[in-house]
């Protein structure tokens, strides 16, 4: 889900639902939709493995 409309001052917001899960080294592990439980919880098992 994402949501795109320009503001009052003629500037553009988007704002998403997914986010992404970069590792030390700045390479993109996942990306995920905080929207669902089930992903959510993969995001943390992801930053736990990656914080090892």
């Amino acid at each position: 889900m994402t949501n795109f409309r320009p503001n009052e001052d003629g500037t553009d917001f988007y704002h998403s639902s997914y986010v992404a899960l970069l590792d030390k080294d700045q390479l993109i592990r996942g990306f995920y939709n905080v929207l669902i439980s089930e992903e959510v919880e993969r995001l943390k098992m992801d930053i736990k493995t990656l914080l090892k």
